[in-house]
């Protein structure tokens, strides 16, 4: 939960908003307050999968980790070519890291929205909905938004809605009747 809290300081969200951008409530349902984010951590098995890894299975490497102290892994350095540090500043590097991520998310969100508001004059303009089939940008647009952006596991960084994006929420209805 610090790394949520952490992550929503620097990305500028709420841990509401941070639930709807990583697609918990798909999983989850509605943000319910702090119990929902318990409720997910409890849920998931972050581990899955990785404890039946054995040595020489595609890609995946064994790396010598050392002895277990608060330094880094010397194993992981070695086949990186780094130098080993003992005692790094974990917090210090933690807050790059999440100030990075922070950025990262406003930037997403910000060519996000300005691509969404570029698609809704376009529909304002000249609507497919109800005329002939949808050319490649239909198929193209579409599928960024039902299958690259929305699909479980990517972040959903502004929810189409027909309070914010009117055309594109009929659009997007029509190009899955389409698809039937």
């Amino acid at each position: 939960m610090p790394r949520v809290n952490d992550y929503c300081k620097e990305a500028e969200k709420t841990l509401e908003e941070a639930w709807v951008t990583f697609g918990c409530d798909k999983n989850y349902g509605v943000y319910k307050g702090p119990e929902s984010w318990e409720k997910m951590f409890l849920a998931d098995d972050l581990t899955q999968g990785f404890q039946t890894i054995e040595k020489g299975e595609p890609s995946s490497w064994v790396i010598d980790s050392g002895i277990k102290s608060a330094g880094t892994i010397p194993g992981l350095e070695k086949c990186l070519g780094l130098k080993h540090i003992e005692n790094p500043d974990i917090k210090a590097v933690c807050q790059i890291n999440n100030v990075r991520a922070g950025e990262n998310i406003r930037q997403r969100t910000a060519l996000q929205l300005a691509w969404k508001a570029e698609v809704e004059e376009k529909l304002k303009a000249t609507p497919f909905i109800g005329g002939a089939e949808p050319i490649d940008e239909d198929h193209h647009c579409y599928d960024l938004m039902t299958k690259v952006w929305d699909k479980k596991g990517m972040m959903r960084l502004d929810p189409v809605t027909e309070e914010t994006f009117p055309c594109m929420t009929k659009w997007m209805a029509a190009m899955a009747d389409k698809k039937k």
